[in-house]
């Protein structure tokens, strides 16, 4: 058994040895790099794109009572650049991602319904749907 690993370690390394000892031409090191930083760039891309649909889920998964309380102490400007801020970041991760050929996409609307009454500027959010008062089909 130590035989074997041994051959597969002295394999292992004498291939990416062999790799490395190759000679590149200018325009193949060229394509290797840019290769790598395109994989670098998508892959990163799709950490960014995680992170902020992440960070979307938890705004507007707030309870609808503390998520109204909330985006009427920022005020209409507030919720205003939030939301802006948000669509702006996810039109630009989406397009690169489809750039890249990546379907990721990360959500550029807000991820619940509001209103805002003109008068007072109070914003009221649409509470959402209870999942246990959602209709069952009846099989008939």
């Amino acid at each position: 058994m130590k035989t074997i690993l041994t051959i597969l370690a002295v394999a292992l390394v004498a291939s990416s040895a062999h790799c490395q000892l190759l000679p590149q031409t200018t325009q193949e090191r060229h394509r290797s790099n840019v290769s790598k930083a395109a994989d670098a760039t998508v892959y990163y891309g799709r950490l960014w794109a995680q992170s902020l649909t992440a960070a979307h889920a938890s705004v507007w998964s707030i309870p609808t009572a503390e998520l109204e309380e909330f985006l009427n102490s920022i005020g209409i400007e507030g919720v205003t650049r939030l939301i802006g801020l948000q669509t702006a970041t996810a039109q630009g991760i989406n397009q690169a991602l489809a750039a890249a050929g990546d379907p990721y996409r990360v959500p550029e609307t807000p991820g619940r319904e509001f209103t805002v009454d003109q008068a007072t500027g109070y914003i009221t959010v649409t509470p959402l749907p209870d999942p246990e008062q959602e209709e069952v089909p009846s099989e008939e």
